[in-house]
Order: C-alpha cells, then sequence, then structure tokens
C-alpha cells in the first residue's frame, strides 16, 4: 500500500507517495499562480501522482494534507 503526503507552500504545494516501509516512490511539486485554485490543482497533483503508483487507488491507504502555518490570504 501506499499514502500520500501533501504540503501547502506560500507558492504552491509539494506531494510525496511513500510506500508502508516509508520508502519514498514518488514526488512532484506545483507552483499555483492563482491560490484560490490551490484545492483543484492539488486534487489534480494527487491523482496525478496515485495514477503514477502501482496498482493506484486500489493500493492508496491515506491522504495527509500539511499547513505549516498561518497563510494570510492577501500576502500569499
Amino acid at each position: 500500500g501506499y499514502f500520500v503526503g501533501a504540503e501547502l507552500l506560500p507558492e504552491g504545494f509539494r506531494l510525496a507517495a511513500f510506500d508502508l516501509n516509508m520508502r519514498q516512490v514518488a514526488a512532484l511539486t506545483r507552483q499555483v499562480e492563482d491560490y484560490r485554485c490551490i484545492g483543484g490543482a492539488l486534487a489534480e497533483g494527487i491523482e496525478e501522482t496515485v495514477e503514477s503508483l502501482e496498482g493506484g487507488t486500489r493500493r492508496l491507504k491515506g491522504i495527509c494534507i500539511g499547513v505549516p502555518g498561518v497563510i494570510e490570504k492577501g500576502t500569499g
């Protein structure tokens, strides 16, 4: 099985997929120009990452999304 971790960043997000032995098996970083579009871009990135894994969604065990702090809407 696999799980995907996503970290929201001021300029976009970073994704990584790990197997159950904590070995990183995929990674993706995306910049997002308009932060109002982060949800859709993040969903697409997760889908792309999971599709690249052997067994795809069938072996996906979970997704974790982390936000390291408060992000001010006006300043990003």
